[in-house]
């Protein structure tokens, strides 16, 4: 199986972002259901959190390694990206 999956949700701090390299990731597709075992520890996942917020206001209050947007389009894509609760994708501006 090959899980690959990036998100709005990750730039905004969620638990995708505080997934680290050697985590381990359980998979139950009877649920539907992806779970970092590591995050059974809640002091740990408060660690990782207060570590996130902490890098993210020392970076103007983005993601630690969000840079700027230098493309008018990579600024819409940011702008109107979905959650993967939503079907991920981009959103359809209201016409006005």
């Amino acid at each position: 199986m090959v899980v690959g999956h990036v998100a709005p949700e990750a730039f905004l701090g969620g638990p995708i972002a505080l997934v680290e390299d050697g985590d381990t990731i359980v998979i139950d597709l009877n649920t539907d259901r992806l779970e970092c075992v590591q995050f059974g520890d809640f002091d740990l996942y408060e660690r990782r959190a207060a570590a996130w917020r902490a890098a993210a206001e020392g970076n103007g209050g983005l993601h630690p390694d969000v840079t700027p947007v230098t493309d008018r389009m990579l600024a819409r894509m940011r702008a109107t990206a979905l959650p993967a609760l939503l079907g991920g994708g981009m959103a359809t501006p209201l016409a006005t």
